[in-house]
């Protein structure tokens, strides 16, 4: 069956490993897979990334087939400019990219078997959050393959 998590973690990595985003973003911890709560925006490094599966996925042939579209918010609290090139910078690391865990353990297995691939479905939202004090761009992508 294919777990959710190990979805995010496969599109995540994709993000965080992608080098011209790492020229954007601080550190890897300014990736999350869930928007800033409200106590957390004053401690929270900028920009910043996150990824979050949203509502409308399937799984068919007893959980092994999944197509899962999940949100892609680019922040920065320099300027507008900035989320949007963060965001673009995020489109070419997803867009038409296969996940595969790269992980193989000592068995010869791989710690996640999910393997499928990216792509951009919807683009176009920019503005400004007044509660994160933070310019963003959002898209929205679909995840599909099996596991």
């Amino acid at each position: 069956m294919v777990r959710l998590a190990d979805v995010v973690q496969l599109v995540t990595r994709l993000v965080s490993e992608n080098a011209a985003i790492q020229t954007i973003v601080p550190a890897a911890e300014c990736i999350h897979s869930a928007h800033v709560q409200d106590g957390d925006v004053g401690s929270v490094a900028y920009p910043l990334v996150v990824i979050t599966p949203t509502g409308g996925g399937f799984m068919r042939y007893q959980g092994a087939v999944l197509s899962q579209p999940f949100e892609v918010y680019a922040y920065s609290r320099v300027s507008q400019s900035e989320a949007i090139r963060l965001y673009d910078a995020c489109v070419l690391a997803l867009q038409a990219q296969q996940l595969i865990d790269s992980t193989v353990l000592a068995s010869g297995s791989r710690n996640i078997t999910f393997t499928g691939y990216t792509r951009e479905v919807e683009r176009g939202d920019i503005g400004f959050n007044a509660k994160a004090q933070a310019w963003f761009a959002r898209g929205r992508f679909l995840v599909q393959g099996a596991g």
